[in-house]
């Protein structure tokens, strides 16, 4: 088959972008594969950011781009199978005999169920979704039955080192974040937590750097480190080392006004947990999917909350076993080779459609 693979956000090489190209490497073993997008240098930045195998995928003029002529996507769409796009709440027009629509964040009254999407959307033979959270919401906005297909970790890439009294916490330098609220619980809790450090890790695009200098503006101790834009071969690293790992986002938000502002899945604590990292996220969007609270990991709902699970963490060393041995016995059912599977069933029950 010939398949074309669409991410609007593709540059930002984040979370989403790994799901749909990891969607692209899975698919380029058997399929003809390219992703639409203008800069070509773009699966080299890929593969260095994310170390996603990307070897047999090539890049096509992006015929989605708002410059480009309604007629030439149509005119080009018919020449792919199969056409694989992220939806950012505006579903795009297709052409080809197959498509699948891809949601990962939660969109809430965005017109989903408009005349122009109900059309858009008859394109589309399969809806998917990353978590059981974005898919409550995205099911009620376009009035679809959308499917589940967790994101993929590359589970057995992770390697351990010799734990060091290091907290991580490893997303985009963005609002949407909450990378404040845990500098301003580490600042509070490394008075009674002596030789531990904090480090945040994460993408910085050009628009949040100003975001990112109100961060470095709040730090007053030395044991709170920022470290943008490492390669994923860094990240895998500081996982090794960290004991802890800690995830903000969703605080302080209104689920049923905000939905976009919950993390929709959290794909960085599955990373955690493969490292033997122990997380403690914030309870609140997709989260709840992945940690089951004091069995392999913890909940929190108040800052009090999140320091207090990090001190007995910290000084419980059975309890850090215990969840340790479950994390190893859960982490599979988000390996690449899952996800994987899964991509490649959706895509031959399709065939013929």
């Amino acid at each position: 088959m010939k398949i074309g693979i669409y991410n609007p956000y593709l540059d930002s090489l984040s979370g989403g972008e790994r799901y749909m190209l990891t969607i692209a490497s899975c698919l380029s073993h058997q399929h003809d594969v390219s992703v639409f997008w203008d800069d070509h240098t773009i699966l080299k930045k890929a593969h260095d950011r994310l170390s996603i195998d990307l070897k047999k995928v090539t890049v096509a003029p992006n015929i989605f781009d708002r410059g480009i002529p309604f007629l030439k996507s149509m005119v080009t769409t018919p020449q792919y199978d199969l056409i694989v796009v992220l939806c950012d709440g505006s579903i795009p027009f297709i052409n080809s005999p197959v498509g699948i629509l891809h949601f990962q964040r939660p969109f809430a009254g965005v017109g989903g169920f408009s005349l122009a999407n109900q059309i858009k959307l008859k394109k589309y033979q399969k809806v998917i979704c990353n978590s059981q959270f974005t898919k409550k919401y995205i099911d009620r906005e376009y009035h679809v039955k959308s499917e589940i297909i967790y994101p993929p970790v590359d589970t057995d890439t992770f390697k351990n080192a010799k734990k060091e009294n290091m907290i991580l916490s490893v997303g985009r330098f963005h609002p949407f974040k909450k990378h404040e609220i845990m500098i301003q619980a580490f600042t509070n809790l490394s008075k009674s937590l002596k030789g531990w450090r904090l480090v945040i890790a994460g993408g910085l695009l050009p628009d949040d750097k100003e975001y990112y200098s109100q961060l470095t503006r709040m730090i007053e101790i030395d044991s709170i480190i920022l470290l943008p834009n490492q390669p994923f071969s860094s990240l895998k690293k500081l996982y090794a080392k960290a004991k802890i790992y800690w995830h903000a986002a969703g605080f302080g938000e209104d689920e049923k006004t905000h939905p976009e502002n919950f993390e929709h899945f959290g794909i960085t604590p599955v990373e955690a947990m493969t490292a033997d990292c122990i997380p403690v996220v914030f309870n609140g969007g997709g989260l709840p999917e992945i940690i089951t609270h004091e069995t392999n990991g913890f909940l929190w709902n108040t800052v009090d909350e999140l320091i207090l699970y990090t001190r007995k963490i910290v000084r419980n060393n059975e309890l850090k076993k215990n969840i340790i041995a479950t994390n190893k016995l859960q982490i599979q059912q988000f390996s690449q080779t899952h996800f994987c599977d899964e991509i490649n069933k959706l895509v031959l029950s399709l065939r013929g459609v």
